[in-house]
């Protein structure tokens, strides 16, 4: 299965069920349901380069919420670590929520890359020295080391306007992209703002 900007979001993905803290499960067709979404998906929760993912992309999670984007963080460890992660990145009252895919059904549907080679390789090493350096510690193992991250950007009608398969822990989705997607997704839902 592959990803396809310009496309519908894969059947596929909007069945996969992914968890909240509390256990509740939600297909992922309900959290794109009638608004632009960004789901970002994060390797296990303790690991040091979605700790700097998010230290990216969280400062503009209100400029996201502005525009009318729903924000989902997809984590692939299990719901008993969820609290442990907002309280760890500050997202207390931030306008995003953030879900478990213990079962990686998720991460596999949106196509996303699994192997030890993205955590552990060479370019690996350098960018958690890079997040290190940057003051972003590893945290215990929160779920399955081999899975790496990525985002799918959803509009209104769940077409995928930007889509980023990280090739290693330390690649992240391009906030500059993701906020320029979230703004073309505004102006074509209100093309009475311009």
């Amino acid at each position: 299965m592959t990803i396809e900007t310009n496309a519908p979001l894969p059947d596929a993905l909007r069945s996969c069920e992914v968890h909240s803290a509390d256990g509740q499960s939600t297909p992922i067709g309900d959290i794109v349901r009638g608004q632009p979404t960004l789901l970002l998906f994060v390797r296990h929760f303790g690991c040091i380069g979605c700790s700097e993912n998010i230290g990216l992309i969280a400062p503009r999670f209100r400029e996201l919420s502005a525009l009318g984007v729903r924000v989902a963080i997809i984590g692939c460890g299990t719901p008993n670590f969820i609290d442990g992660f907002i309280e760890r990145h500050h997202l207390v009252g931030e306008p995003c929520e953030v879900y478990s895919d213990p079962s990686l059904s998720a991460h596999n549907h949106a196509a996303l890359r699994y192997g030890h080679w993205g955590g552990l390789g060479p370019r690996a090493w350098a960018e958690m020295a890079r997040a290190f350096v940057a003051g972003h510690v590893s945290g215990p193992i929160e779920g399955d080391t081999k899975q790496q991250a990525g985002a799918v950007f959803v509009d209104q009608d769940a077409v995928v306007q930007l889509y980023h398969r990280a090739e290693s822990l330390g690649d992240h989705v391009d906030t500059r992209q993701l906020v320029d997607a979230a703004i073309a997704a505004c102006l074509s839902a209100n093309p009475g703002l311009v």
